[in-house]
């Protein structure tokens, strides 16, 4: 079983088995291990064991399945984030939710871990539109939010750096240098390429293929970005008093700790939010935009703007979400020399290739990510999203390495839909699998569930590695059907990894 996260650190769930000792033998002797040269992965531990301890009560409250196993994530969208704005209070941050093996308690532990506060959402339906003010339906609204934060004499400038670049990207000065400062002023222009810029922990934007983007502010008062084109941008934390903006022309997308993307192309605008909320104001009016939403506007015939904003459907909302996941440096400290202590890895591969690094798929073809110092995995995955077997690379401070991947052979293709298809096979011809479901299927809620796990398997048959993707059914039946795929033993045949999904 895989015990660490894609960027080198030990998951949360993992850390919740080993306080609550379910890790035992040579996997307990691993994460030991880890722990005792990992700091970062030190302190967790003793976040997820006082949770554990904190939350002993709730661990031992069943998690109600009703609704949650029927609609997932859907529930974040339709929940008011005016009243947990009002608890949450100014400056939260939001829950990385954990999705895995995990009991309730697993998953306060990784609350924990990560941060506080909770996702944002709206209290109207998603099937319903925002209501605009009477007095102007047409028109955009009084904005509830004005801006109280003057701009101090001498902000102290933020740092940013490039974390990923693919394709032709070229700024003010020329082509793009990937060690370039990222800082006020810098122009990035795309053309066929892209690029991800990192200015915090866990906060970066994208800028799209055929875009042009400004770094107006980059300050501890305001970071404002104009766009031409398209940007995503996820922030989970501010500083106190800090401002983020998008420019879009006349119109300011104000962020209020979130993921969203912004799409301008002379004149026509359009903000998508997936987590949290926005607010687009043309400088005295403005609309908010919660998750789950869209909001557009549109030029018509005549010229005149068409003001829409409707709510995003379940299948699309799921592949944005999917869309706007960037890679990152794990850790991430504003007083670093960042180029004298991170490095990068040169991705060589074919467009046709898709490409993982660290057990998380990446970009297809060729590209360039700035990685932490030491060895990273860097692997093919097929097209049922598969990892293949990966090969080490040694990133050195402030160097560039090399990495290149042989095309997978037809024989590893076939060997791995063969495992894929016996673990279905399997899968459905099990009572265990059967009993997981059998209290949604009472209910009636079993239809359209799902789990997504990343499995490996041995030339013998036997588990090489497991680990949960992605599911929208509750921790307890998400424990219960992993545990089923982990007791499967195959039948002796070829090695292979590959990416592997339950639908009901």
């Amino acid at each position: 079983m895989s015990l660490l996260r894609s960027r080198g650190h030990i998951a949360a769930e993992q850390l919740a088995d080993l306080c609550r000792g379910k890790l035992e033998g040579p996997k307990a002797a691993r994460v030991r291990s880890h722990i005792d040269s990992c700091d970062r992965c030190a302190r967790a531990e003793k976040r997820v064991a006082a949770g554990l301890v904190s939350m002993a009560d709730i661990a031992d409250t069943p998690v109600p399945d009703l609704g949650w196993d029927h609609i997932g994530a859907r529930i974040y969208w339709s929940t008011s984030s005016e009243r947990r704005a009002k608890e949450r209070g100014p400056g939260s941050r939001r829950i990385l939710w954990a999705v895995g093996g995990a009991s309730v308690a697993a998953m306060a532990g990784a609350a924990l871990l990560i941060g506080g506060g909770v996702l944002g959402g709206d209290s109207a339906s998603l099937n319903t539109q925002i209501a605009w003010p009477e007095s102007a339906p047409s028109k955009i609204g009084p904005s509830e939010f004005v801006s109280a934060t003057a701009a101090a004499a001498n902000p102290e400038q933020i740092p940013g750096a490039i974390v990923f670049a693919q394709g032709p990207v070229e700024t003010a000065g020329g082509r793009l240098k990937l060690e370039a400062p990222v800082h006020a002023g810098t122009e990035y222009r795309t053309g066929a390429g892209r690029l991800v810029v990192q200015f915090g922990e866990s906060s970066a934007f994208r800028v799209a293929p055929n875009s042009k983007l400004v770094i107006e502010r980059l300050d501890s008062k305001r970071i404002a970005l104009r766009i031409d084109g398209r940007v995503d941008v996820d922030i989970t934390r501010r500083l106190p008093g800090q401002e983020f903006v998008v420019i879009a022309g006349k119109h300011e997308v104000q962020v209020r700790g979130t993921a969203f993307r912004v799409d301008y192309n002379e004149g026509d605008l359009g903000v998508q939010c997936i987590r949290g909320k926005v607010v687009v104001t043309d400088g005295g009016h403005g609309v908010h935009v919660p998750a789950g939403q869209r909001f557009e506007i549109l030029r018509d015939a005549l010229g005149d703007a068409a003001l829409r904003a409707l709510p995003i459907d379940g299948p699309a909302l799921e592949a944005l979400g999917q869309a706007m996941e960037m890679p990152m440096l794990a850790t991430w400290d504003p007083k670093w020399a960042l180029n004298a202590s991170t490095a990068f890895i040169e991705v060589a591969g074919d467009p046709g290739q898709s490409i993982a690094v660290d057990g998380s798929f990446v970009a297809n073809g060729a590209f360039a990510l700035r990685t932490s110092i030491g060895q990273h995995e860097v692997a093919l995955v097929d097209r049922d999203g598969g990892i293949g077997q990966s090969r080490p690379w040694n990133a050195v401070a402030g160097q560039r390495t090399l990495a290149s991947l042989p095309t997978p052979t037809r024989p590893a293709q076939a060997g791995r839909a063969e495992r894929k298809r016996q673990l279905l096979t399997a899968m459905a011809n099990s009572k265990r699998a059967s009993q997981c479901l059998a209290r949604l299927a009472k209910q009636g809620l079993l239809s359209g569930a799902y789990l997504v796990l990343e499995v490996g398997v041995n030339a013998d048959g036997s588990q090489n590695h497991l680990n949960l993707l992605d599911s929208n059914l509750s921790p307890s039946i998400q424990s219960c059907l992993r545990d089923v795929v982990d007791a499967e033993q195959l039948p002796e045949g070829s090695a292979a990894s590959f990416r592997f999904r339950l639908s009901y």
